[in-house]
C-alpha cells in the first residue's frame, strides 16, 4: 500500500500541471477568440520517445523485469495496442496550427490511443 501512496503522491504535480494547462487553453480560446486568436492544446498518451524509454528502463529495473516486458505492459494497456509515434503528435499540432482547423479553438485534443476515452 505504501508504495502506491508514494506512486500516487508523485504524479500530483503533473496531473495538476496538465489540467491547469487545460483550464488555460479554454480560458484564453474563450477570452481572445474575439480577436481571431485560437487556443487548442494537445494531450499526447504514450509517445516513443527517449525519455519515454528512459522512464521504461528505469520502471523495469524497479520491477526487476527486462526494459522489454515493462514495454509489453505499458502496450498493453492501450486499446490501439501501440505507442504514438512523435511524428503523429507533430502532425496533430499542425492540423490545428492551419487554416484547415480555422473553426477549431478552446480543445484539448487526447492522444493516447483511447486509453482514456473522452466525450465531450
Amino acid at each position: 500500500m505504501h508504495s502506491q501512496v508514494v506512486l500516487l503522491a508523485r504524479l500530483f504535480p503533473g496531473g495538476a500541471a496538465n489540467a491547469a494547462l487545460m483550464l488555460v487553453s479554454a480560458g484564453l480560446a474563450a477570452a481572445y477568440g474575439a480577436q481571431g486568436i485560437r487556443v487548442n492544446a494537445i494531450n499526447p498518451g504514450l509517445t516513443l520517445t527517449g525519455r519515454l524509454q528512459e522512464g521504461l528502463a528505469a520502471n523495469a529495473r524497479a520491477k526487476g523485469i527486462r526494459p522489454e516486458e515493462a514495454m509489453a505492459q505499458a502496450v498493453s494497456r492501450i486499446p490501439l495496442g501501440r505507442l504514438a509515434q512523435p511524428e503523429e503528435i507533430a502532425h496533430a499540432v499542425l492540423f490545428l496550427a492551419s487554416s484547415k482547423a480555422s473553426y477549431v479553438t478552446g480543445i484539448c485534443m487526447s492522444m493516447d490511443g483511447a486509453l482514456n476515452p473522452i466525450v465531450v
